[in-house]
């Protein structure tokens, strides 16, 4: 396998694993969430704001990564 080929695959690894742990902590944080609206109705409002709030800091890790990849990749073309 040639230097393309490793640039590759480092690249796929490290968007796969960038992409992993904010996926487990939305499902982590939908589900609690879900308890805290069933267990009191009445905070369904701020649990609803709070959640997005959380899974958007959660997305930008993602599009944070990605982002480091694609400048380790085209512009300090370390790959």
């Amino acid at each position: 396998m040639d230097a393309q080929g490793i640039s590759t695959l480092a690249i796929i690894a490290g968007l796969g694993l960038a992409a992993v742990g904010p996926g487990i902590g939305m499902g982590i944080a939908t589900a609690a969430a879900i308890n805290a609206v069933a267990r009191q109705p009445e905070v369904e409002g701020r649990a609803r704001n709070m959640l997005l709030l959380g899974i958007v800091f959660m997305e930008v890790l993602v599009i944070y990564a990605i982002l480091g990849v694609l400048l380790c990749k085209y512009v300090f073309k370390l790959f």
